[in-house]
């Protein structure tokens, strides 16, 4: 449990820091640049934590169980 709530705080400080780069490049096109961030930051985050994380360690051990 600590070790999905510290991924899931870096996962917020990483996202928010793409999600500070996407509304700079946008250059103020989007409705609301901080609503954005914030949306796509914890969307991110939890996606990152509970789908992308445990498919990438499911993808490592199989192809471990591959190579023996």
């Amino acid at each position: 449990m600590k070790a999905k709530l510290a991924q899931f705080i870096a996962g917020l400080i990483i996202y928010f820091l793409f999600g500070m780069l996407m509304v700079f490049i946008a250059m103020g096109s989007l409705a609301s640049n901080w609503g954005f961030i914030g949306i796509w930051t914890v969307g991110m985050a939890l996606a990152h934590t509970f789908i992308m994380e445990p498919f990438r360690k499911r993808m490592a051990a199989k192809k471990e169980r591959l190579n023996k």
